[in-house]
Order: C-alpha cells, then structure tokens, then sequence
C-alpha cells in the first residue's frame, strides 16, 4: 500500500506549474547554502532548459533566478541572470501550447533573449505542433533521479517523481498486463500506440469524444482511392477493431456503392491470407468504415496472456498490405464486375 502522495491530489496545471516553479527558484544562489543538494538539481533543470535550445549555463560565480507565473501567456517566466527569459508552456495532458507569446514578453522583459520551452507530462502524437522545443515526462523523471539521496529525502520532490512514475507506469502497462485487462483502458493504449509509431512513421493517435464515452484512436497509412472524389483510404484503431476507412465520399452520390465494392475486394484478399476481415454496415458520412478486424483477431495473445508483439506486427503489417491492393479508382467509376475482376486478379 502507497502512502498518500501530494500530486495525487493536486494533479492540476496550476500545481505542476507551482512545483516547476519552486524548483527553478532554488537554482538561485541565495539558496546554494541552505540546501546544496536541492540548489544543485535547481540549477540542472535550468541547465536543461537552456540545452533544450543549445544554450550552455554561464554562472560566472553566482547565478540569479526571478520566477514568475502566468505572464503573457505562458505559464512560467523564468529570468536568468538578468539576461534569459526561460517561458515555460506548461503542460498535463495532451494538448500542445498554441499561440504567440514571444512578442509580448519581449516588451516585458526588454534587452533579455526569450527562450520558450514546451514542458509536458503527458503524451500526445506527434509533437511536430508544438511551437517550442518540448521537455518530456521521461527527461523530467531523469533529471529528479541524478541524485538519489535528495530524492530520497525531499517529500516533495519524491512525490513528484512517484507520481510521475506512475503516469509512466499506466502509460506502459501494455507491456506486462494481459490484453484482455489493459484493453479496457485508455492509458495502455496511448503506450501501445507509441511502441507503432517507431514501426509505423505515419501513424498519429489522439482522444476522439463520441457519445459513448470517446476512445483512443490511431490512423495510418492514408492513400489516395478514388481521385474524382479526392477520397483516401487508411487504417484505423479504435481502441479495438482494426477499420479499414474511407474519407472525402461524403458528397459521392454512389459512396455506400462504391464502399460495398471496395469492402468486397477486402473480404477476399482476408480469405486468401486468412485473416478474418468483416464487412461492415455502412454509413454515408465524412469518414466511413468499410470493413474492419475485430481485436481478437489482430491482436495475437501468448500463452501467459501477455500481447504476442512480434506476430501482431505483423498482423498490422498485412493490413497495411491489404489495404494497398484495394483498386485505385480513376474518373470514370468502373463497374461492379471490373472491380470484382480486379479482385480476383490480386488473389491470384
């Protein structure tokens, strides 16, 4: 049994904002005597924010730290020296900072150079949309370990990093727990999604809210079909079944049509590899599913329950495969007997 942990309870923006606060101000060198260790660490984070920006710490003997919180946006304004203005974008879940800060605390802080910085210990993907070099959960819990011994002794730093670890640890938990229990959850997915995109370079993933609830989802491997319509195939999970989707025939008279054909060139390029692809009830919209695996067969668990990596990999890889094969339509639509012809000829 866990004691209680501070950061259990204060899990908001403001409280991490107060903690990265707190520790950025012990950088300064009015503290160096008070508590050497926790100044050190202090000065590390802010080494690590400047690195961030292939900047080095220039102390030259004593090193001043101002703090601020909620300044022209961002969430924390750190002055360095009379010189640096480290804005931190501040961040629990997954959603990047957005807007332009940067001009307006240049006429704040005039005559200092403004580094802004992305600190996140959540996940989103990717983070190409971050504005700002991003600072992850996994630097952070990093930079807490250097030192043990103050870990060890410092209740609020050690809550901290616990807390940190635990976010880590759900995020994980597709690694060690049976498929059948972290397939219930949303975290375990986010990790698993993570673990595709070092396969799967196109692959993003994100909450999409629905009115069951929302799920986490991943796409991928998006193609151009049919070129009259703009209309592009990909793949999908839906924290479950595998989709093979459709998007841009929402204005296509004869989308459900075309989409019957399509999932009819997929059911058979499943037979022919075994792999159990259902059609699906279609429905005419922005994005439709046309056919879809459910999780039970994609998803390839061992013995001991645990997730088979290697074999579901290469489950997804044929999906991919497959999804490929389906005819590209041109212009002038074919008919249902040129694409069932087209079909066959991919079987054989």
């Amino acid at each position: 049994m866990n004691p209680p942990n501070l950061f259990h309870f204060a899990t908001s923006e403001p409280a991490q904002n107060a903690f990265l606060g707190w520790l950025l101000a012990w950088a300064d060198s009015r503290w160096k005597n008070l508590d050497p260790d926790l100044h050190r660490l202090g000065v590390r984070f802010v080494s690590a924010l400047l690195a961030l920006h292939d900047k080095k710490l220039l102390m030259n003997g004593s090193l001043t730290v101002r703090v601020e919180r909620q300044v022209s946006r961002a969430d924390i304004a750190a002055e360095i020296n009379n010189a640096i203005i480290i804005a931190i974008a501040d961040k629990t879940v997954t959603c990047s900072h957005q807007g332009n800060y940067l001009e307006s605390l240049g006429i704040k802080y005039p005559n200092r150079e403004v580094l802004p910085v992305y600190l996140t210990t959540g996940d989103q993907a990717p983070y190409t949309d971050a504005q700002c070099p991003p600072l992850l959960r996994a630097q952070l819990i990093a930079l807490l370990h250097e030192d043990e011994r103050l870990l060890s002794r410092n209740a609020v730093l050690s809550d901290f990093c616990m807390f940190l670890e635990q976010r880590e640890t759900d995020v994980q938990a597709w690694r060690y727990q049976p498929v059948v229990n972290w397939t219930r959850q949303y975290t375990p997915w986010i990790g698993f999604f993570q673990r595709l995109q070092t396969e799967f370079v196109d692959l993003e993933w994100k909450y999409v809210p629905n009115a069951h609830g929302g799920f986490i989802g991943a796409w991928w491997n998006r193609r151009s079909w049919d070129r009259s319509q703009g209309a592009q195939l990909y793949l999908q999970i839906s924290q479950g079944p595998l989709q093979f989707r459709v998007s841009g025939l929402q204005h296509c008279d004869n989308g459900i049509t075309i989409c019957q054909e399509a999932a009819l060139q997929l059911r058979r390029m499943g037979w022919a590899h075994k792999l159990e692809i259902e059609k699906n009830r279609l429905h005419q919209g922005e994005t439709m599913v046309i056919a879809q695996i459910e999780r039970d067969f994609w998803i390839v668990v061992r013995p001991d329950g645990l997730i088979d990596l290697s074999r579901t990999l290469d489950n997804l890889r044929l999906a991919a495969r497959i999804l490929e094969s389906v005819s590209t339509r041109e212009v002038s639509p074919p008919s249902s007997q040129l694409v069932l012809a087209s079909a066959e000829a991919i079987l054989k």
